[in-house]
């Protein structure tokens, strides 16, 4: 037993000390923070209140969203790993997913054509295949035998992403609150929910620059 809190402390220090496993742990905070933020919480509640559908139309186009994410998943890990590369997907994985998050702000003050929401969140559904590529970022610039303790430290971001970015978005709503309720339950205007997709656009935008100090396999980058 003290051999093995012996190794997990000697983990913990090289994983933490290696400056090489933050840039990947930062992306994932920041995708899969506004990602699930979204899908899992706010995004059937913006649906039904700006855009009038059921909850049941809305939770359809969350589908989307996680149709992309299996799409996504093993096409950029294919891509990839037949390059050899991480920067290059990822950066790619970076600028479609922002690029969701800017047309589903800015086209129409946070209401796009609702056919337009369609390839929005297929794409955005694309963006949370980063979680792969940063798995696979921390594993490899880390020591083989430390490979668990560093794809827990992703994983860690990811969910502090999630626990901070979800209540961020609804206190935000909750400051733009008109008052209004709906069978008891509050309802938010659209100006109320753009406010919290430019939140995302900005953690996105504070974060996408680690994407350039990710360390490539096999190298010292």
């Amino acid at each position: 037993n003290k051999l093995k809190f012996k190794d997990l402390g000697e983990a913990i220090i090289s994983v933490s000390k290696n400056f090489s496993s933050w840039p990947p742990c930062l992306l994932a905070f920041s995708i899969y923070g506004t990602l699930i933020a979204f899908s899992g919480a706010w995004g059937v509640p913006y649906l039904m209140q700006v855009y009038g559908l059921t909850r049941s139309q809305a939770s359809n186009f969350m589908m989307i969203i996680a149709i992309g994410m299996m799409v996504g998943c093993p096409l950029i890990g294919f891509i990839s790993d037949r390059l050899k590369r991480r920067k290059e997907p990822f950066l790619l994985i970076v600028v479609l997913y922002l690029g969701a998050w800017l047309a589903l702000t800015f086209i129409n003050s946070g209401k796009p054509p609702i056919i337009y929401l369609y390839p929005i969140f297929f794409i955005m559904g694309i963006g949370g295949s980063a979680m792969v590529l940063a798995l696979t970022c921390t594993k490899e610039a880390n020591r083989p035998e430390f490979t668990g303790m560093a794809t827990g430290l992703v994983n860690v971001g990811a969910f502090a992403g999630i626990s901070i970015l979800q209540p961020l978005m609804g206190y935000i709503l909750d400051k733009n609150w008109q008052g209004t309720l709906i069978e008891g339950i509050k309802t938010y205007p659209q100006e109320a929910y753009l406010k919290t997709f430019l939140l995302c656009i900005g953690i996105l935008l504070l974060t996408s620059w680690s994407v350039f100090l990710l360390k490539e396999p096999n190298t010292n980058k």
